[in-house]
C-alpha cells in the first residue's frame, strides 16, 4: 500500500496494527488498517456488520449519516458518528470500509467537533492518493511535482 502524506499531518508509529497520521495541532487523527479477509467472490460489503462494529467501539455513540465513498478503485460503506471520549469530550468520526484482495480496508478520521471539516480535507487527500499493489506485486504511485 502507498499514499501521499496529507499536508499538516505526521506519521505516528506507536501501533504496529495500523497506520496513524496526526495533525500538527493534535485535534485530528487519520488511520488505516487491514481487517479480516473477504470471502472468495465478495465484491461488495454488507454495511450492517460494519455499522455494528463502529457502534460497539463507542457505546452511546450515534451514527449521524451513512453513505459510500471510494478508495483504491473500490466503493464501500461510510459511517459518520458522534461519541464522547474519556471525560465526556465529544468527538466526530468517519469510518470507511473498502473490500480488497488483501481484506477489508478500514480508513478512519477522528477529530474534535470543531476540526472535523479540516480533517475531512486530509481524509479526502489520503483516500484519493491511496494505492494498493497490483496482482503482480507492483505498487504504482502517481508522480508528484513541486512545480505549480
Amino acid at each position: 500500500f502507498g499514499f501521499v502524506m496529507p499536508d499538516g499531518f505526521r506519521l505516528e508509529t506507536q501501533d504496529a496494527q495500523k497506520v496513524t497520521l496526526v495533525s500538527a495541532d493534535f485535534n485530528c487523527l487519520l488511520t488505516f488498517r487491514v481487517l479480516e479477509p473477504l470471502a472468495p467472490g465478495d465484491a461488495e460489503l454488507d454495511p450492517a456488520p460494519y455499522r455494528d462494529l463502529v457502534l460497539n467501539r463507542h457505546p452511546g455513540g450515534k451514527i449521524l449519516e451513512e453513505f459510500s465513498l471510494a478508495a483504491a478503485g473500490r466503493r464501500g460503506p461510510v459511517f459518520d458518528l458522534r461519541w464522547n471520549a474519556t471525560g465526556a469530550v465529544p468527538r466526530r468520526e468517519r469510518v470507511l470500509f473498502i473490500p480488497s484482495a488483501a481484506g477489508v480496508l478500514e480508513f478512519g478520521l477522528v477529530s474534535s467537533l470543531d476540526k472535523f471539516e479540516d480533517g475531512r480535507l486530509g481524509f479526502g487527500s489520503l483516500l484519493s492518493s491511496f494505492r494498493a499493489a497490483g496482482a503482480d506485486g507492483r505498487l504504482v504511485m502517481p508522480m508528484l511535482s513541486n512545480r505549480y
